[in-house]
């Protein structure tokens, strides 16, 4: 799904949060479609062990911290639209820490922001589509909570595009 809507608008720029063990960005290093790719972990570890992967790859770009931080770092840099995959799960000790299990919101108000700014129709895809519709412990966002954005909802997949002034938000 990824690659498909990337391949549809013409998107040549990946942004990710939630590398995780870095399967997804494995996938779009090899498919060769992106120009750039970003990836960011929370998890230092994490971040330090796919920055090492990755290193030999110069459009490949590995941030370590909260993606509320790195996003604005990245998104300085990144002047055309650009396909977003959020994994907005918190790793479980994380939430236990904080209690809090997603930064979608605040990811999601920063790529509409630099979007607006820059004039450019970013697309966010979010997996895990259940966590936003039934969980409401631990401070998940509701679906009805993303606002400013055109959501529709497809194999578990949240996706956000631009919102038109005459079109509201389909959730």
């Amino acid at each position: 799904m990824i690659l498909e809507i990337a391949k549809e608008k013409g998107l040549k720029v990946f942004v990710e949060t939630g590398t995780g063990e870095g399967k997804t960005f494995k996938e779009m290093v090899i498919s060769e479609w992106f120009d750039q790719l970003h990836t960011i972990d929370i998890n230092i570890d994490c971040g330090m062990k796919m920055a090492r992967r990755f290193a030999d790859i110069p459009k490949a770009h590995c941030w370590r911290g909260p993606s509320t931080k790195q996003l604005s770092r990245i998104l300085a840099n990144i002047h055309e639209p650009t396909l977003f995959w959020l994994d907005a799960r918190m790793p479980p000790i994380t939430v236990r820490k904080t209690h809090v299990a997603s930064p979608l919101l605040d990811d999601l108000e920063i790529i509409k922001a630099h979007g607006e700014k820059e004039g450019l129709d970013h697309v966010v895809l979010i997996n895990d589509a259940e966590y936003y519709k039934k969980l409401k412990r631990f401070k998940y966002p509701q679906l009805k909570d993303i606002e400013g954005w055109s959501v529709e909802v497809q194999d578990n997949v949240i996706k956000c595009t631009k919102q038109s002034e005459t079109k509201e938000s389909n959730v």
